[in-house]
Formats: structure tokens, sequence, C-alpha cells
């Protein structure tokens, strides 16, 4: 009797998540449809965007913390390589990241109706996963996004976690980063899947905090190199998430 309760009290707390994610998300994809037509994306991002989007988290009462790298260029742009847990992970980023930023997803997102525009009104950059030049499809693509003064937003893993651990990461991404001029930023999200996991649409309150590494650069390094600093990315994001280690030099103190 008390487990059917609690789960009846989760299943109207998320509905009602699910409510107000739906009317902000509405409304403020709706009006930067509209004022990017007459402003540039970077300034809806900051104004707009990124403050809508970032409210959807905050509606499932979890506790909510950014620690940021005292070493990371805050207005640089960068490639930030996060991990991948549920559907809320673009949405920390919107509160997290401190700057204006893009997204790299599968191409099928930009025909959803309403959504699809969105993504193309924020400068999202689809992945046309069999095509033989997505990888130069992509650097070219991140390139125009770097001229924009714009960050980008990835997922090395692809996929989203079914355990809470750090899976293997694809290396493609690195190498659009570092033919396109970008360095790299891990970006470490803890506490996220007991909030919402894969194949569920239910959520709980819980202790989220999002841990924003420095820059890694990547110009001139080789195939093999890159690989090693996709693996030193990986491990930053694997020890913070799985263990909640951060590394030496930063101090907790360095939270917003």
């Amino acid at each position: 009797m008390k487990r059917a309760f609690l789960w009846g009290v989760q299943v109207i707390f998320s509905s009602v998540v699910w409510i107000l994610a739906f009317i902000s998300m509405l409304i403020g994809s709706t009006t930067t449809i509209l004022l990017t037509v007459f402003m540039p994306f970077s300034k809806v991002h900051t104004w707009l965007s990124a403050p809508s989007m970032g409210l959807c988290v905050r509606f499932t009462l979890s506790k909510f913390k950014v620690i940021y790298d005292p070493k990371l260029e805050r207005k640089r742009p960068s490639v930030y390589c996060s991990n991948h847990t549920n559907l809320l992970d673009a949405h920390v980023a919107c509160a997290s990241i401190p700057m204006p930023f893009c997204g790299v997803m599968d191409a099928w997102h930009f025909k959803v109706p309403g959504y699809g525009w969105m993504m193309k009104a924020s400068r999202g950059i689809p992945v046309f996963r069999r095509k033989r030049s997505m990888l130069e499809d992509l650097t070219r693509e991140a390139k125009v996004r770097l001229e924009e003064g714009l960050s980008i937003l990835v997922f090395p893993e692809a996929h989203r976690t079914r355990d809470g651990k750090i899976q293997k990461f694809r290396k493609g991404v690195f190498r659009m980063a570092r033919d396109a001029g970008y360095p790299v930023v891990p970006f470490a999200v803890r506490g996220m899947y007991e909030v919402n996991q894969k194949g569920s649409l239910l959520f709980k309150p819980g202790n989220v905090t999002v841990y924003v590494g420095r820059q890694y650069e990547t110009a001139n390094k080789s195939d093999e190199e890159l690989e090693a600093l996709a693996e030193e990315v990986r491990e930053v994001l694997s020890r913070f998430v799985e263990r909640g280690e951060l590394p030496e030099e930063v101090e907790k103190g360095e939270a917003a």
C-alpha cells in the first residue's frame, strides 16, 4: 500500500514537472524563433533561450550546484563534452555553460515540428550518421559556429547511460574540435541518474552537481594524441560522476 501511494505521488509530481517544462519550453522556443529573425542567436540565447531551458531542471525541485574550474576561460568558445544521462541533459547545460552554445544532434531531431524549428533557430548541428562525409560535414559546420562565437555541446558516449556509469567515448567529436579550432572542456553532471533514467518518464528530486572543467587544447594533436586526450577527459568525467572526485587543483569553493 505504501509503495503504491509513493508511486502515485511520483506520477503526480512528474506530471507537474512535464507540464511546467512544456509551458516553459513552448514560450521560450516560440519567442526564440521569432527573435532570431531580428537578432543574433548568441544574444537571444543569453537573454531568453538558456534561462527558459534551464528552468526545467529547477522544476524537479532538485538541489542544483555548479563548480567551475578556476582555470576555465568562461568566454572562450569550446566544445563541452558531457556525460549523457536523461532527457534533461541539455537543460542542465543551459543552466551551467557560461556562454552561448549550440548542440550536436541526430538529423531527425530537426524534422520534429516545433522542436526541430527550435533546434534550427538555436544553430544546432545535424548529424547524418550514414553519410561517409559525416565528420567533414560536422567540422565545416563547427567552423561556422566558431566564427559566430558559439561553443558546442556534445555527448561523446552517443547514448544515454543505462547504469549511471560513463560509457566508452567516440572519438569523432574530438577530431571535429581539433579540425575546427576548438579546445575541449569536460562537463560532468553528477546526480541526474537519480532524478530520471532512460526509458522512464518519472522524475524525483535529487542532488545535482555539475563540474565544468578547464580547456584542454586540441591544436596540432595527432589522431593518436586525440585518443589519449579523449581518455583523459573521460576519466575526469568518470571520477566526478561515479565517485564525486574533483581534480586536485580545483577548490570546492569555486561554486555558483
